[in-house]
């Protein structure tokens, strides 16, 4: 179950990242997450119509960890803007890279510090061995812009502070599931509090900036709709797998999304891969199946 999780959320991630990019491309930010904050409402409420939780288990969970959700959405969400601003000072390879390298290792040290499993050596080093095949992917299709002497201190501070926020955030709602066995519930509000977190911003733009909401196309909206589902997905198949595995190894599987979003490319989009990148790929796959047997 814990295998079919990891993979699950490297699969949805691989989605919404493809969904976000294509929908959000040159369009004002805040208000595609905006959209996309209207469907984590509605999958939010979806689950009381569908008996999943009750009203009863919301008021507990808020009550006992409502502080640590409302953080940990505010710190998801404020993630996203720090990489937004990254991005226009680093490729956006080079961004994924870095925050990606931040996010294993502030998962890897609040599972250290507040978690109850830790991974073990051997499934540490294949974790690592992911994030050097990852990382040999994004390295070999930006050579021209690895080089130290061409990396802004901007962008580099500001991706790693994106994978800072973002570990904890993950790491947090897992410690909230397994204090409460709610991992549904405390997943989804953590999305709600993002979303409302995006709204308050949201408005203070508009009072402050007097820039109002930008609308979109409804295939635009149907896309933003497709990329809350697919988070969705992620945040609670990270909240399942935490309770029943080490979350630095769930990390270290998600970050294989980017090579499946380099395979996607490849076959949809007929984006052309040299042959490092395919042995960078089988080096993934090979270790993430390694996992799953030392587990």
């Amino acid at each position: 179950m814990f295998w079919f999780l990891g993979i699950e959320i490297a699969v949805a991630v691989t989605a919404w990242s493809i969904l976000l990019g294509h929908h959000a491309r040159n369009k004002d930010l805040l208000s595609a997450l905006a959209v996309i904050g209207v469907g984590f409402i509605a999958i939010f409420l979806s689950g009381f119509l569908f008996q999943f939780y009750t009203y009863t288990d919301l008021i507990n969970l808020i009550a006992s960890h409502g502080l640590m959700i409302a953080f940990a959405g505010i710190a998801f969400t404020s993630s996203f803007w720090v990489r937004m601003y990254a991005n226009n000072h680093m490729p956006i390879g080079i961004v994924i890279m870095i925050s990606g390298a931040a996010w294993i290792l502030s998962v890897f040290i609040y599972e250290l510090l507040f978690l109850k499993s830790l991974p073990t050596m051997i499934q540490g080093i294949l974790v690592c061995l992911v994030f050097v095949g990852v990382t040999s992917l994004i390295w070999v299709k930006n050579d021209k812009n690895i080089g130290l002497k061409s990396f802004s201190w901007k962008g580099l501070v500001s991706s790693c502070v994106c994978g800072l926020l973002l570990g904890p955030s993950f790491a947090m709602i897992v410690e909230v599931s397994q204090e409460t066995s709610l991992p549904l519930l405390s997943a989804l509000l953590w999305q709600v509090f993002a979303a409302l977190f995006i709204f308050f911003v949201l408005g203070a733009r508009s009072i402050v900036l007097q820039k109002s909401f930008s609308r979109f196309s409804p295939k635009a909206v149907y896309g933003f709709m497709g990329v809350a589902l697919m988070l969705s997905a992620t945040t609670v198949g990270f909240a399942y797998g935490g309770l029943l595995g080490s979350v630095t190894v769930l990390a270290g599987i998600e970050s294989s999304s980017i090579m499946l979003t380099a395979l996607f490319s490849w076959l949809f989009f007929k984006e052309k891969l040299v042959w490092k990148q395919w042995v960078a790929m089988s080096l993934v796959t090979i270790c993430i199946i390694a996992i799953k047997f030392v587990s």
